[in-house]
């Protein structure tokens, strides 16, 4: 850390006496930065510097491009230096303030823009044969090639230096070695390393392997395919100790955060090691994948989005069942054959709708058609960040959103919070559009049901949706996104189409917003999240005249939630469900499907178990009827869970920092009414403690009850193919 103020406090004691003591003057020097930038243009730079003596400035390095307007200093005050235009690399020097008769100095490094000089090559990995001359890699050097400097780390065990040479021009690497006579492959890495025009250290280190010198001659062992290699493996781990190889792209992106699963080992740990440590390898027909695990993240050197051929003696792979998938593992740098950046549209390009996924697909790079984010608010992960890793917190790992296309079905797509734009203001578009990304089969406890497939986005860009809800292929019956004032028959209208929505408890208590509900906490806000946030880039509510739902709302937005009582609800919790005779109470819809003409209807909802108590319900259905009085015929048409509550004093892996999105596909037969009712009601009495899952019976909340059911819900819609 810079010291600006430098004391010296000489103390010579001779005796006991104050008197004896001597007490020097303190010496004050110091400049104010310790790296200051000149433009590339030039100009004038400014150093502050404190001083209570005088002295001298100097520059320490040979440096004519800059001209200092002093050279000496008798108190505090402003060095200016003149630096003039530079069109070469970036380039360095160091200012040096001298105090006169003490041994007392500081150095200030002032930087000057200019070329990058760096050294690029589009290559991690190469093969070397044997009798072909020198090895030539393409590279844009923008440094002076002689001071480039190459050492060699040999990683066979036979102890010879096969490498002889290495040189360096504008435009190439040029590798010499002497041929292989054995029957054995050889690997080294060679590591090329420089000092750039501000002094720092770089480096770049290429994979090297050499090619056999069998009778045939020029092999890095046996090529491989995709098919053979599955099948080598079982539910063990089974060593490969064959000389064989295989060809595929590296489809993920480790930048992302999102490659695979970041896992909880306790209550208070994740390990987020593991996505850093693992990379998505598909063929090159993009018909197979496998999930590739290296042994640690320093021996994750693959570029994403490249073609690559990877030895494959020495690593392990796996088997898992019910959906079939493989796992490489053991796999360390070395095993790069060789390795070339094609892009992503290099990769190839498999388009499906969610339906027409296979266990095949699994750690393959998918795009998913026709498909749009249902649940029209919040972003990717609506989270109470209270407990991730943003406060400190290794409580929750991941959150998972729901997608539905054009035919109907739907899949989660996982976001971990290892992600580095899951919530950086951007809200996701509203119409439809495409999302492209690894296809993975993880289970997720909070959420329990997530379908024999998810997947994981690799960037931002993944995220192909149109804007506007408009442009899209879905119409709205009706919609409930925020809580409006309450009707005079005990309902809501929806904020969207034409419905109300009603809670069928009766009785009326003084806490109850309205008589139905009240409203309950919503970690919709786009972010990002930090300590003392205010709202800034809304809650992803885009209203039908183009502006944002309480984008008026000025208060904290601490850990990415809209409190209850903020004046802006966006959330409706209800404690009551069970009535008389034991029948489950519920929430109930009421809408036209009259002049409605479709293939495809459905019903989307957010919901959370919203009492850290637990004892809330966990099975719910949904069911349909023409109408709600003691006549109706209720039918049955899906069932779903709610996850409760997380609890900081004890996080259990069921409970849930974020309300759960799910879409249930509704029967045709529902078109062509004037009076629809749908309601979400209790399947059972199963509910949970804090201590376990399903093992007791949840609570009925009545007035004055402090062992409360409650139940929320912050989205809630009917929808059909325009």
């Amino acid at each position: 850390m810079k010291k600006l103020f430098i004391p010296v406090l000489l103390l010579i004691l001779a005796s006991c006496s104050y008197d004896d003591m001597l007490l020097t003057d303190a010496v004050e020097l110091g400049a104010v930065p310790e790296v200051v930038l000149a433009q590339k243009a030039g100009g004038e730079v400014e150093i502050p510097y404190y001083a209570n003596l005088s002295g001298t400035v100097s520059l320490l390095d040979q440096a004519p491009w800059a001209h200092l307007q002093e050279d000496a200093f008798s108190s505090d005050g402003t060095l200016k230096i003149t630096v003039e235009g530079n069109t070469g690399i970036r380039r360095y020097a160091r200012v040096v303030f001298s105090a006169n008769g003490v041994s007392r100095r500081d150095t200030v490094v002032l930087r000057q823009e200019g070329l990058i000089d760096t050294l690029s090559v589009g290559v991690s990995s190469v093969v070397v044969y044997n009798r072909m001359g020198d090895t030539e890699i393409p590279a844009s050097v923008t440094l002076p090639p002689s001071s480039v400097k190459a050492t060699v780390r040999y990683l066979d065990t036979e102890g010879a230096q096969w490498v002889k040479a290495c040189s360096v021009t504008e435009n190439r690497i040029r590798i010499r070695t002497e041929d292989n006579v054995s029957a054995d492959v050889r690997s080294a890495v060679l590591t090329l390393s420089w000092t750039n025009g501000w002094g720092q250290k770089m480096h770049r280190d290429i994979n090297l392997t050499q090619a056999t010198g069998a009778a045939e001659g020029n092999l890095i062992g046996t090529r491989a395919s995709f098919e053979e290699v599955r099948a080598m493996a079982g539910e063990d781990p089974a060593v490969i100790t064959d000389n064989i190889f295989l060809e595929g792209y590296i489809v993920s992106d480790n930048a992302s955060g999102n490659v695979t699963e970041n896992p909880r080992r306790t209550s208070t740990f994740i390990d987020y090691s593991a996505t850093d440590k693992s990379v998505i390898f598909e063929s090159l027909d993009g018909r197979y994948g496998f999930l590739i695990e290296t042994v640690s993240e320093e021996e994750n050197t693959f570029v994403p989005y490249s073609k690559v051929t990877l030895l494959l003696s020495g690593s392990q792979i796996r088997k898992y069942s019910s959906p079939d998938r493989y796992i490489l593992s053991n796999v360390r740098s070395s095993m790069i054959a060789s390795s070339r950046e094609v892009g992503i549209g290099g990769i190839p390009s498999k388009r499906m709708h969610i339906a027409q996924l296979s266990d095949s697909d699994i750690y393959t790079r998918v795009t998913l058609t026709d498909c749009e984010f249902p649940i029209r608010k919040g972003g990717l992960t609506p989270l109470n960040e209270g407990y991730t890793s943003l406060y400190k917190a290794d409580r929750v790992t991941k959150f998972a959103s729901v997608i539905r296309d054009i035919t109907g079905s739907s899949i989660y797509t996982y976001t971990n919070t290892s992600c580095p734009y899951r919530r950086d203001g951007r809200r996701i578009g509203n119409g439809s559009g495409s999302l492209s990304g690894i296809v993975v089969s993880e289970p997720y406890e909070s959420f329990r049901e997530v379908g024999r497939y998810q997947i994981r986005h690799q960037r931002w860009e993944d995220l192909d949706f149109a804007d506007s809800f408009e442009d899209g292929f879905s119409g709205l019956i009706c919609e409930w996104r925020y809580l409006r004032s309450g009707n005079s028959d005990r309902s809501w209208s929806a904020t969207r189409g034409s419905g109300t929505m009603t809670h069928t408890y009766s009785t009326t208590y003084s806490k109850d917003m309205n008589t139905l509900c009240y409203p309950a906490y919503d970690q919709s806000y786009l972010g990002p999240v930090f300590s003392g946030c205010t709202n800034v880039n809304g809650f992803g509510v885009v209203l039908e005249d183009g502006s944002d739902y309480a984008s008026e709302y000025t208060g904290s937005v601490d850990k990415g939630q809209l409190l209850a009582g903020s004046g802006w609800p966006m959330a409706w919790m209800k404690e009551y469900w069970v009535g008389t005779g034991g029948a489950f109470h519920s929430w109930e819809i009421h809408f036209s499907t009259e002049n409605i003409s479709t293939d495809v209807l459905s019903l989307q909802v957010s919901t959370l178990n919203a009492s850290q108590e637990g004892k809330s319900p966990v099975h719910w259905k949904v069911e349909w009827a023409e109408s709600n009085d003691s006549s109706a015929q209720w039918q049955e048409v899906g069932t779903y869970s709610v996850p409760d509550i997380v609890l900081w004093t004890m996080t259990q892996p069921w409970q849930s920092a974020g309300y759960k999105p799910v879409d249930i596909p509704l029967p045709l037969s529902m078109l062509g009414h004037a009076d629809v009712y749908v309601r979400l009601t209790p399947a059972d009495d199963a509910g949970n403690t804090t201590q376990g899952y399903c093992d007791t019976k949840f609570a009925n909340g009545s007035a004055g009850s402090t062992s409360r059911a409650n139940n929320a819900v912050n989205y809630i819609a009917v929808r059909y193919n325009k």
